[in-house]
């Protein structure tokens, strides 16, 4: 688990802020959402013999590991319009919960967030934080009242498909990473699925957010600290 130095706060406007009506794929809807059926009933057939599996265009394929099933689906070609990377041994929450509302922002959890920090200190005066890493040491300035940081994703399926995200910190949110709608839109995401949905919701109201899952690469360029890790989106056959 990550460790902080000094207790970070981060609110801004509520969640209901990100439930904006923006699809996620430059593919259209409804051919992710035929190829996501096909990819189900093949892993509905799965005897889960083994720990992880790649499934795409209908067809299940085990792998000794999660890393090597992403290394495969990385080769994959042509490559498919949607794809899940399956990883048996790892326990998954369905149910994600903020204790803020962070609003309209894209939000690193605590869980992703010490796969690639081991340590992070805040100096809110002078707008800067620094994350350590293996005793490496990086600090960062930020704008505005709240640590909103620079990370590099991209989908496990195709690491050559990365982009810089704007993150907030924030250990009001103990998870993965949510990536607000607007953020999810160039359709890489639907190659790297996680199997099942992400329910998001804000402690203190019963309205909760239907979200896509994916297994990402995440890296703090800066520290070359890298790891992957689950994020949580919203897919055009959710925002309509």
């Amino acid at each position: 688990m990550v460790r902080f130095a000094v207790p970070l706060l981060a609110v801004l406007s509520p969640l209901a802020c990100a439930t904006s009506d923006h699809g996620s794929g430059g593919v259209h809807p409804r051919t992710v959402t035929e190829a996501r059926r096909l990819d189900d009933k093949a892993l509905d057939e799965w005897n889960r013999s083994g720990n992880a599996a790649v499934v795409a265009n209908g067809q299940l394929t085990p792998a000794p590991s999660v890393m090597e099933a992403a290394a495969m689906l990385s080769k994959m070609s042509p490559r498919p319009v949607h794809a899940y990377v399956v990883d048996a041994s790892r326990a998954r929450s369905d149910r994600w919960e903020m204790v803020a509302p962070y609003g309209d922002v894209s939000v690193i959890g605590l869980d992703a967030l010490s796969e690639v920090i081991d340590e992070v200190t805040e100096n809110p005066r002078s707008h800067q934080i620094t994350f350590t890493k293996d005793g490496r040491s990086t600090t960062l300035k930020y704008v505005g009242d709240v640590p909103v940081i620079r990370f590099r994703i991209s989908p496990a399926s195709d690491p050559s498909q990365s982009r810089d995200f704007n993150l907030l910190v924030a250990t009001g949110f103990s998870n993965g990473v949510f990536l607000k709608a607007s953020d999810a839109v160039n359709g890489a995401l639907e190659t790297s699925e996680e199997p099942g949905e992400t329910t998001l919701s804000q402690a203190g109201f019963d309205a909760a957010l239907s979200c896509r899952r994916a297994l990402v690469w995440i890296e703090v360029p800066e520290l070359k600290s890298r790891a992957l890790v689950s994020v949580a989106y919203q897919d055009a056959s959710t925002s309509k």
